[in-house]
């Protein structure tokens, strides 16, 4: 579908790259979750949960590869998959900054979206984003999500409480959109 990345599993060599991640500021004032000071010790063992989670079909984490590199640029995930209503929740990082603004979040969400309709049998794909993430917004609302509603002050972050809006798109518009 796209030529310049590509998604693969996250593997236990991918701790050093989402440790990074993790413990940025400026990633971190992006995604919903609290900001947490992590170990090595504590990403390895995260890491370790997030493979047996995607050999356990509980949740799936993919690196985003850019064409002729070997080091991930971020990652996109579908967690909280209901098999019997055929639904999950997605998100997405692109922890490397110099890659942002590249497309490359758009191109992995599309491939993420096609592989849980395509081949996990899904049917509806959540996403829940921070009201001042215009980033995310624009990603979403560029791939035909829609906006489903908002929790108030749902998020303390940054020593104030935040909006939290929650997106969705069912399977036939993703692949009216495409």
């Amino acid at each position: 579908m796209f030529t310049g990345i590509r998604l693969r599993a996250i593997t236990s060599e991918d701790a050093q790259y989402t440790l990074a991640w993790r413990n940025s500021d400026e990633i971190n004032s992006s995604i919903v979750g609290q900001k947490r000071f992590v170990s090595p010790e504590t990403e390895s063992r995260w890491v370790d949960m997030a493979i047996s989670d995607h050999e356990g079909d509980k949740a799936y984490r993919f690196m985003i590869i850019v064409d002729g590199q070997s080091a991930p640029v971020g990652m996109v995930y579908l967690n909280r998959i209901s098999r019997v209503n055929r639904t999950a929740v997605t998100g997405i990082m692109i922890g490397d900054l110099e890659h942002r603004g590249k497309g490359y979040a758009s191109q992995a969400t599309i491939l993420l979206l096609d592989y849980a309709f395509h081949e996990l049998g899904l049917h509806s794909i959540r996403a829940n984003i921070l009201s001042y993430n215009e980033a995310s917004l624009k990603l979403y609302m560029s791939l035909g999500f829609k906006e489903e509603g908002c929790q108030r002050d749902a998020i303390f972050k940054g020593g104030r409480f935040h909006d939290l809006l929650m997106f969705s798109i069912l399977e036939h518009e993703f692949y009216e959109q495409v």
